[in-house]
């Protein structure tokens, strides 16, 4: 029984890892890149890739510490996370892991409602609350979408920091969470708390069920990160404006 426990522990470790790296720029249902498709991500990153000028600017005062976990990260995704994945892509149906992609996606509904209200986006708030309700019902508890939300627009509370005027701060990589910003890593915090497994009593099944999620939504496309950073000058640059330009765009929205 020992060994047994020993066995699950560890892979719960492991799925508590694979959790936190590489943010989720989009937690909602996507599908499998077509040849030639390009994503919204990628179109922000290759635009920047060839301007940085362009792109939002931000303190960088611990740019060493945050350029080795910059590159913790990157080694950590292709030893590791990369490779998880794309094992459990081969043994996963792709049709289980959109539907499971899904249903994380429906769950955390509770967060983009609350940020849209305290954003004043009532309409965009009112869509939230009818496709929670009608996913969770009708859809089989968000496994299915029958009402599909706009994924670009996602709300979070460090968007609403920046609605009433909290700029970014200092910019931080953290190893296996990825980058942030000293506003977003307080929103991340807020919005902990209106996520319902925020609430569950066991940790351990807490951090699985969150690295389960990462796990399957890097499944959709193993090579989403490769692709990003292949042609970067400057990798760690790229990431950084990036990320930044990509969390103005949904602060527009």
């Amino acid at each position: 029984m020992k060994i047994k426990y020993k066995l699950i522990n560890a892979a719960l470790f492991i799925f508590i890892l694979t959790s936190f790296f590489i943010p989720s720029y989009s937690n909602g249902s996507e599908p499998k890149k077509e040849k030639g498709d390009t994503s919204y991500e990628e179109k922000i990153f290759t635009e920047i890739n060839e301007d940085y000028s362009n792109a939002p600017k931000i303190s960088d005062p611990f740019i060493l510490i945050n350029k080795a976990f910059f590159h913790f990260n990157d080694k950590f995704y292709y030893y590791l996370l990369k490779p998880a994945a794309k094992g459990y892509d081969y043994i996963m149906p792709d049709i289980f892991q959109k539907n499971i992609d899904n249903f994380f996606n429906n769950i955390s509904a509770p967060i983009r409602l609350a940020n849209c209200l305290l954003q004043g986006k009532f309409q965009k708030g009112a869509e939230e609350f009818r496709g929670f309700v009608i996913n969770s019902s009708v859809g089989l508890f968000g496994f299915f979408n029958p009402v599909k939300i706009k994924k670009a627009s996602e709300e979070d509370f460090g968007q609403t920091l920046a609605v009433y005027g909290v700029n970014n701060g200092f910019y931080l990589v953290l190893p296996f969470l990825g980058p942030t910003t000293a506003r977003d890593t307080i929103g991340n915090a807020a919005d902990y708390f209106l996520h319902p497994f925020s609430y569950l009593e066991d940790t351990e099944v807490r951090l699985g069920i969150r690295g389960f999620k990462k796990l399957n939504h890097t499944s959709l496309d193993p090579e989403k990160y490769k692709n990003l950073m292949k042609s970067a000058i400057d990798p760690y640059e790229l990431m950084k404006d990036g990320y930044l330009q990509m969390r103005a765009e949904k602060i527009k929205k």
